[in-house]
């Protein structure tokens, strides 16, 4: 466990490894939210492996490691490592316009679709029932009725799987 430095975003990666050496417990992943900019792939493997693997994102609206580590050596980061999140070009509000220049976008969920997630598992006194599986927020919002800021109910895992990877035009019908 590496708490300060050494390898920017490698808690989602080292926490797939985990899961795939002891199949017979639950690994808890705590990243933040920058770091894990770096290597959001790791959250497709543990759904695609089915990986009993939790994954708590603390979001604290900065890059923290890369400006500790980076302070280190008495530099800044730049206007680009800063707004990475940004380079998406969107935000809760305006996520829409994203689909012109990535058509699949439209199947996305917000931060806060998420965070609604996270909210209905811990507030489920039954949530022992989910143990040893990977969950969505969209089949989590199946299940507990809560929506997305726009009032859906995305399922942008079963959406990649069934349109993207099928090589299908963008289209989130049946998947809002």
């Amino acid at each position: 466990m590496c708490l300060t430095g050494d390898a920017i975003g490698q808690g989602l990666p080292v926490a797939v490894g985990a899961a795939v050496a002891c199949r017979d417990r639950r690994v808890i992943a705590l990243e933040s939210d920058g770091s894990a900019m770096y290597t959001l792939q790791s959250l497709w493997t543990m759904v695609r492996e089915s990986l009993d693997v939790t994954t708590i994102l603390f979001n604290n609206g900065s890059y923290a490691v890369l400006n500790m580590e980076l302070g280190r050596v008495g530099a800044e980061a730049g206007p680009r490592a800063k707004a990475m999140l940004e380079a998406f070009g969107v935000t809760e509000e305006t996520w829409r316009a994203a689909v012109a220049r990535v058509p699949h976008f439209c199947c996305s969920e917000s931060p806060a679709f998420v965070g609604r997630a996270a909210a209905a598992l811990a507030s489920d006194p039954d949530v022992a029932r989910w143990s040893g599986q990977s969950l969505s927020s969209g089949a989590l919002a199946q299940v507990y009725g809560f929506t997305d800021v726009d009032g859906t109910r995305p399922d942008a895992w079963r959406y990649i799987v069934e349109v993207r990877e099928a090589g299908l035009p963008a289209d989130d019908t049946g998947y809002r």
